[in-house]
């Protein structure tokens, strides 16, 4: 009578791990490209918020801008008087909005509106919209461009544009 030897062979054995192996290393491919995927998302969002934060900051700030109140405005800087109230003295406040390319912020009264910035852009206009205001008492429409990003996502630009109702006559 023949005796049957029951189990797995050596090589059986080295082969199963290395198929077991190559279907692990692949699995751990796949789980960095979901996870990688998945920072690129959140960094991803977090641009998106602060461009919005920052672009409607600035629509909101400028909408009582008054026909005297552009004091400075550059392409990276822009100083403005807003009346907050009943035209008084006291309701009438200065900020400034202003781009630190060294730091990469977008300031708001030295305060960091937001940071990744890449680049900001503050144009003039006249009431037509595309004429480009000289002078300050020219000024009727202004937008702000702004560039977000770093790291490993693609820069974003934000824009808006505001005309103030009592920039116009």
């Amino acid at each position: 009578m023949t005796k049957t030897i029951e189990g797995f062979s050596l090589i059986e054995l080295i082969m199963v791990m290395v198929i077991l192996g190559m279907v692990a290393s692949l699995g751990a491919l796949g789980l960095s490209n979901v996870v990688e995927g998945y920072s690129l998302s959140i960094e991803g969002t977090e641009i998106s918020q602060k461009g919005q934060l920052a672009i409607s900051r600035f629509a909101a700030d400028l909408a009582p801008v008054n026909s005297t109140g552009i004091l400075i405005f550059e392409s990276t800087r822009l100083r403005y008087q807003a009346d907050y109230g009943n035209a008084t003295l006291s309701d009438v406040e200065t900020h400034t909005m202003d781009f630190n390319s060294t730091a990469g912020n977008l300031l708001y009264d030295d305060i960091v509106l937001s940071d990744m910035v890449q680049g900001v852009t503050f144009s003039y206009y006249q009431s037509d919209g595309t004429t480009v205001a000289t002078v300050a008492d020219d000024v009727r429409i202004l937008q702000l461009e702004i560039v977000l990003g770093g790291g490993d996502i693609n820069n974003k630009t934000f824009t808006a544009r505001v005309a103030p109702v009592d920039l116009f006559d």
